[in-house]
């Protein structure tokens, strides 16, 4: 969970900065390291996925229950294979 705290704290800091493309990244990696935080509380082994949907999803499984808000917002991230262009 540090690791995802740690990650929320530089995106934060790239937001201000105006750095979206690395804002975006930086979030979705704090997002997953904070889902697969959980799940390995749970005692649950979250696999090797990226997918903030697909961990959103074991979370469930194992009885607890994900807002639909927070589902929503999780969608983005699971657009499978999504690339971000490159400035020129």
């Amino acid at each position: 969970m540090i690791q995802a705290e740690e990650g929320l704290d530089t995106a934060i800091t790239l937001l201000g900065a105006g750095k979206y493309f690395a804002t975006a990244y930086y979030s979705q990696q704090a997002s997953e390291k904070a889902l697969k935080s959980l799940l390995i509380f749970l005692g649950r082994d979250p696999g090797k996925t990226h997918s903030l949907t697909e961990l959103a999803d074991i979370i469930e499984k194992e009885g607890l229950e994900v807002p639909s808000n927070v589902k929503e917002n999780l969608t983005f991230s699971g657009v499978k294979g999504a690339k971000v262009p490159l400035r020129e």
